[in-house]
């Protein structure tokens, strides 16, 4: 790009598109950076870019000077519709944040990835999301700030701009947002149900990458009077990959080069936060120093205070709108977040979602228990259950007076010592009184201590096939589709010959995860074309049928390797 610069009384008379042409050819590739932990950083309350609500009111800042964006992620659209007392939960809660929106006039929505629960929504869940969006989003609200970017480098439409930036819509509230794991792209085209809100102009679908292994964001530059915005956004990818990506150092992002010590930066993530594996979460650490706010989609624990890291940025995680596991990070009070940003400043303000059903969790231990002996009586424990069942419902009426829905009741038991009791019988007495009378009770048991004994020597003996100390195969309950037949293809005699085995693995997920009734037909086609363009690079090495079959058991086998490590959720 060739460096331009204007006057300011020159961009003020620029249309939008001009301007976004200006800002952009400003912006320059910096690779973040692989950072190592550092001790915390120290700022004196002067200079500390959070204020609080005395100082934000001592300030009396313009409002044509204030960035205000609500924050919302993991809406999950469509959760439980079949389900007559749940279908409609995920769509109020995203109704009640629409509302909040165009109470407090904010500028956009920024959503956090996983609006929709499923990947393929039903024509009901698309149906009831449209109708929202253009109920709260089509107006003739004015928009009060400049895009400066280049927005066809931005937005994911064939209509290379932000969907307010068209002269055909009137949209009063734009809604820009990545996707997450549970509606990211898929199929040959790559296509996500995001991209057909996007092609209808209800959102502004941005932060999909079109390679894994390097990784460019392109900033949404956006300014309010003095205020200078830069939103980086990173739909989600699977950890492991990104992980490595990130410790590759190529994962980069553009800046603008003039005045960047001015820009506010945020990056918009959908990735685990939480470590579930030495290499299946992203640190703070790898993320780029330059950066003053991190919005984290995917976890639905909510921690919406923005909290410091090492590297001098802050973090929010406002968690997800619906509870979609019975889980204790889901027990917490859902909120959604209310940005408001002056220069390089910023504040949040939680705002408490009151349309979402309580879930209220507990457990108890038999044992523990001053009259525990009665309870080898089927019937006294069921009678102890349903009181402590009966109380949490009663605590749930006080605690949440302001809803009339049903909750969701979660008990688990520690049964060690006892049997348990039929959880279905046990749930139709509460049908009417909990949301989920299926699953109210949740049974666990201590695992004894493990002891390791010195190996014995087997000796050859008969034995009796019908007895007790047959070694019986392991339990499949905690593999997955993917990781049953990656074990199958991986064999000496099951090895594949013609398809790449990663390949392979990830349209089998395809088609049972996502429903993907095509991921078969495109592999095929994928994997033909590749070795057809391949072979006709190297045809003059060809000569015989036997140089083809060499060169293709060659080709798949390093097609396996390198997608193995290229493989995106």
């Amino acid at each position: 790009s060739q460096s331009q610069s204007q006057s300011q009384s020159q961009s003020q008379s620029q249309s939008p598109q001009d301007k976004n042409q200006t800002q952009s050819n400003k912006l320059k590739q910096i690779p973040f950076k692989n950072l190592p932990t550092i001790p915390q950083l120290t700022k004196n309350e002067k200079n500390s870019p959070i204020l609080d609500d005395i100082q934000y009111d001592q300030l009396q800042i313009p409002e044509d000077q204030i960035f205000r964006i609500l924050l919302s992620t993991d809406n999950h659209l469509g959760y439980l519709e079949r389900d007559p007392e749940r279908e409609n939960d995920s769509f109020e809660t995203f109704e009640e944040m629409l509302k909040i929106a165009q109470k407090n006039q904010v500028d956009f929505i920024l959503l956090g990835g996983d609006l929709f629960h499923y990947n393929k929504p039903t024509p009901k869940t698309l149906y009831t999301t449209i109708n929202l969006l253009r109920k709260y989003c089509w107006n003739l609200n004015p928009i009060t700030f400049e895009t400066l970017s280049k927005t066809k480098d931005n937005f994911h439409s064939s209509f290379k701009c932000a969907n307010y930036q068209d002269p055909n819509c009137s949209i009063g509230l734009p809604i820009f947002s990545i996707h997450g794991n549970h509606d990211d792209p898929m199929g040959e085209e790559g296509l996500s149900a995001l991209d057909i809100l996007s092609a209808a102009n209800l959102i502004n679908y941005f932060g999909k990458s079109d390679s894994f292994d390097r990784i460019t964001l392109n900033p949404v530059l956006l300014r309010k009077g003095k205020t200078q915005v830069a939103i980086y956004g990173l739909g989600n990818i699977r950890d492991e990959r990104l992980h490595r990506t990130f410790t590759a150092g190529n994962v980069k992002m553009l800046k603008c080069s003039e005045d960047p010590k001015n820009w506010f930066n945020i990056l918009v993530l959908h990735q685990n936060r939480v470590a579930h594996g030495p290499k299946n979460y992203i640190r703070d650490d790898m993320l780029d120093q330059d950066l003053d706010l991190v919005f984290w989609g995917h976890e639905h624990e909510c921690r919406v205070q923005p909290e410091e890291v090492s590297t001098g940025f802050f973090i929010t995680q406002p968690g997800s709108s619906i509870a979609t596991s019975l889980s204790e990070g889901e027990a917490k009070i859902k909120h959604i977040a209310l940005l408001e940003i002056n220069e390089k400043q910023f504040r949040i303000e939680p705002i408490k979602l009151l349309t979402v059903r309580p879930l209220i969790m507990d457990s108890i231990c038999l044992l523990e228990q001053s009259n525990h002996e009665q309870f080898q009586n089927q019937q006294i424990l069921n009678d102890f259950l349903e009181k402590k069942v009966i109380d949490m419902i009663n605590s749930s009426n006080r605690d949440y007076s302001y809803t009339i829905k049903l909750p969701l009741i979660r008990l688990k038991v520690d049964y060690t010592g006892f049997s348990t009791i039929n959880t279905q019988r046990f749930g139709q007495q509460f049908i009417g009184k909990v949301a989920n009378p299926k699953d109210i009770l949740h049974f666990v048991r201590k695992k004894p201590p493990t002891i390791i004994q010195p190996p014995k020597i087997k000796q050859f003996q008969s034995q009796n096939l019908l007895s007790d100390d047959i070694a019986l195969p392991p339990q499949l309950d905690n593999s997955s589709i993917g990781d049953l037949v990656k074990n199958f293809v991986t064999t000496k005699d099951s090895n594949l010959r013609l398809l790449a085995t990663e390949d392979f693995n990830n349209a089998v997920q395809l088609f049972v995860e996502k429903e993907e009734k095509q991921a078969f037909e495109d592999l095929v086609t994928k994997s033909l074309n590749k070795t057809k363009q391949k072979l006709q690079s190297v045809v003059e090495k060809i000569k015989t049928t036997e140089d083809v079959k060499k060169f293709i058991g060659e080709f798949t086998s390093s097609t396996s390797t390198s997608t193995s490590t290229s493989t995106s959720s």
